[in-house]
């Protein structure tokens, strides 16, 4: 009967482990987008950035999966995680900050 105790309390602390939050990435700008994006497709663009960014931001806010991730990797996933879809969107702004530079929009 330990045994089993035991193997439960390994399996649950090992499922929180993988709670870990996803939070997506945007791709960065093909050569198609740069070629025929124009200064409003642009803006739009920066602007799904910034939500996408806020959601991410409202997503870090600490719940269930953040409790399990820190069971599980003491929070090193969520923040590789976080890390990584912010790297996505940044570079994506970057680009398209440039392509907007290019096209000379106001």
């Amino acid at each position: 009967m330990k045994k089993i105790i035991f193997f439960a309390v390994i399996a649950t602390i090992t499922l929180a482990g993988c709670a870990t939050k996803r939070h997506g990435r945007l791709s960065p700008l093909s050569q198609v987008e740069k070629g025929v994006y124009d200064c409003e497709q642009i803006r739009v663009e920066l602007a799904k950035i910034e939500e996408f960014q806020k959601q991410m931001a409202e997503n870090s806010k600490i719940n269930i999966a953040s409790v399990g991730g820190f069971l599980g990797d003491f929070g090193l996933g969520n923040a590789m995680e976080r890390n990584a879809a912010s790297k996505s969107a940044l570079k994506r702004q970057e680009e398209l900050v440039q392509l907007q530079r290019e096209k000379e929009c106001e």
